[in-house]
């Protein structure tokens, strides 16, 4: 199966935060093994893994990035790109610009923290290299673990794609262009939906 752009990024985490080959085997190993239970997502990827010594909690603190009004506008531009965020199922393979947004959610691997509650003094582990890499497998099946890991879901794209549309109806309206108004938001519009 060919990795997308976004789940390469996060393979290049692992190997470029572990820092001995030995550790990135052993993670592997854990890995592939089935070691890594069911990822917990949401300001970083956390899991718990199985060795025979026990289990240990284990996870990466992901950054979230700070301009979301960029990321917004990034995953709206493109039509085929909306469809593929609000259609039915995962998003395999996106292709296009919605690729390159997707692989843009992934922090430099400086800006990871990871954790464990294993005894190893070096950090990352092979524990939690082995989250990472299996955060690296969710995100080949499934392009909507990055904007789980950061908290996003379908609610917030229809609340970003109907702020768009709102402002370009109103810049319709108005013979403005859709830039200068301000005021309508992604959080505008969850909020009015929610009443």
């Amino acid at each position: 199966m060919r990795r997308p752009p976004a789940a390469r990024r996060v393979l290049e985490v692992a190997t470029a935060s572990a820092l001995d080959e030995d550790v990135l085997k052993e993670a592997r190993r854990l890995a592939r093994r089935g070691a890594v239970g069911a990822l917990a997502l949401e300001g970083g990827a956390f899991a718990v893994v199985t060795t025979p010594d026990g289990a240990q909690h284990a996870g990466w603190s992901a950054p979230t990035p700070t301009a979301w009004e960029a990321v917004e506008a990034g995953l709206l531009a493109d039509a085929a790109a909306v469809r593929a965020l609000l259609g039915p199922g995962p998003l395999e393979h996106a292709g296009g610009a919605l690729e390159d947004v997707l692989a843009d959610l992934v922090p430099e691997p400086s800006g990871w923290e990871p954790r464990c509650t294993c005894e190893e003094w070096l950090l990352p582990c092979p524990h939690a290299l082995a989250v990472v890499l299996a955060l690296a497998d969710a995100v080949t099946r499934d392009g909507w673990t990055l904007l789980q890991l950061h908290g996003k879901d379908r609610d917030w794209v229809v609340a970003a794609e109907a702020a768009r549309r709102a402002r370009t109806l109103l810049a319709e309206v108005d013979g403005a262009q859709p830039s200068t108004i301000s005021g309508v938001t992604s959080t505008c519009v969850r909020r009015e939906l929610a009443m």
